[in-house]
């Protein structure tokens, strides 16, 4: 080869790799109706917001939560009217994670409970008991944090808010109002009702998918508890009639996660646009493993819409009844497939397919579980106020509104299975089991709420 041809190759070369890396400067639009800011359920920072009781759970016990000192503290990491970003970088957020730490060991155990939420604290009644003394302070602020008419997230997206401690005084509230349950009072069925309207508010302003997901739970074991109270012969029918009330028909709004996936969204739009900083630096994964020329080859915008475009349609998907789906649920997919893959936005493909990979089929069928168990524990209500014992409770199920409504997952009625006595819905693989439940990996299995009439009515 003369040194002519082997000059032509190089400059063909040279210019293939500046077309490459002129092509890779222009970016994508930005879509119509991507996530904004606007889209989330407005902050709000006023004293009658309960929200201030769960980022402030594991203050000292002496801590008036709703002082202007414990208020603004909070009200600057957040607020607008501050400067939020030399405040955090103030936080201590390492002490903010070891502040409740105590508290978790000692009501841990409540967590145990399995199948029967009666049976369980009736064996550990002189323990929960105890240790509600113990922390009389958390109980107070929880059940001030119930009784608020608002509770509306006002945290900056991903604030590692205690969603575990929130659970757990969440469940040992629970415990203890059955308690009061069977001592005689109406006030802990009252109670239970009054923790499932707060989880209800939770799902509708939570900004992550973790607040989500622990609303979701207490609103679900909140929801057990009260089915196991129901098949108390103790319970009055006038008690039930309450529950029956009380669980009006859920809507989208109260069981599904639109602001926490639009508020995933934003995070991850944030975190994007700080990337070509730590590349620059090269401190981070991404500086390390693609180094500096990852920043040629990285398109913002685009490598946003990736995330847009499947999270907009996880939310198509949450909307929608499982039965009416038409396809499966979507999967993130592996954007460094095919031989040209590299060509365009190299790094963004790379992010979004190794590094921060979206899977979010679990929290989509996690709401759709939700108002399963939700729409059990009120068709439950209706044959306690009129089983009589004549009929079987199948023929009466038939004949009651409230068992009109479709299970999520088939389309059709929820099941009874009289052997068992169990009511059941088909659960995620539309699978009918016979109301057989799989505690071990909770797939493929259907979702049981156990229903023993007693009498309670006509």
């Amino acid at each position: 080869m003369n040194k002519n041809t082997a000059l032509k190759i190089f400059l063909f070369l040279l210019g293939l790799l500046v077309l490459f890396f002129i092509f890779n400067r222009f970016d994508a639009p930005e879509p119509p109706g991507v996530f904004t800011h606007g889209d989330l359920v407005p902050a709000s920072f006023e004293k009658n917001n309960g929200f201030y009781f769960i980022v402030a759970l594991g203050e000292s016990p002496g801590c008036d939560v709703l002082s202007e000192k414990t208020t603004t503290k909070y009200r600057k990491l957040f607020d607008p009217a501050f400067d939020n970003d030399r405040f955090m970088k103030e936080w201590d957020s390492q002490e903010y994670r070891k502040r409740f730490l105590r508290y978790k060991r000692i009501i841990r155990f409540v967590n145990q409970y399995r199948d029967d939420w009666v049976s369980h604290v009736r064996s550990q009644k002189d323990k929960i008991q105890k240790v509600a003394g113990q922390v009389a302070f958390l109980l107070d602020r929880y059940q001030k944090l119930v009784n608020s008419d608002m509770v509306r997230d006002f945290t900056s997206i991903g604030f590692p808010v205690d969603n575990d401690a929130l659970l757990m005084v969440a469940m040992f509230y629970t415990s203890l109002r059955i308690i009061d349950f069977q001592a005689g009072n109406p006030g802990g069925i009252r109670g239970i009702l009054a923790q499932i309207h707060l989880s209800k508010k939770l799902l509708q302003s939570s900004r992550s998918l973790y607040l989500a997901y622990t609303a979701q739970r207490i609103l679900q074991q909140s929801l057990m508890a009260l089915t196991s109270v129901m098949n108390q012969n103790q319970c009055s029918p006038g008690m039930i009639s309450l529950i029956f009330k009380e669980l009006t028909p859920l809507t989208y709004e109260e069981y599904g996660i639109r602001n926490a996936f639009i508020g995933h969204y934003l995070a991850i739009e944030g975190w994007i646009d700080s990337l070509e900083g730590y590349v620059e630096r090269g401190n981070t994964v991404l500086g390390k493993e693609l180094g500096y020329m990852a920043r040629a080859f990285f398109q913002k915008q685009r490598t946003r819409n990736y995330y847009f475009q499947f999270i907009s349609t996880c939310i198509k998907y949450e909307k929608k009844p499982p039965f009416r789906w038409e396809s499966p649920l979507p999967e993130p997919g592996n954007l460094q497939q095919g031989f040209f893959w590299w060509l365009q936005n190299s790094t963004g493909k790379f992010l979004y397919s190794k590094l921060y990979n979206p899977e979010f089929k679990h929290d989509i069928l996690m709401s759709h579980y939700t108002k399963a168990i939700y729409d059990m524990t009120r068709i439950c209500a209706e044959p306690h106020l009129n089983y009589t014992g004549k009929k079987p409770v199948n023929d009466l199920l038939k004949r009651l509104k409230a068992f009109q409504t479709p299970d999520p997952f088939s389309g059709n009625s929820y099941k009874w299975n009289e052997t068992k006595q169990l009511l059941y819905s088909v659960g995620q693989d539309r699978s009918d089991d016979g109301g057989v439940f799989k505690r071990s990996k909770g797939k493929g299995s259907d979702i049981v709420i156990p229903l023993r009439p007693h009498g309670g009515g006509a």
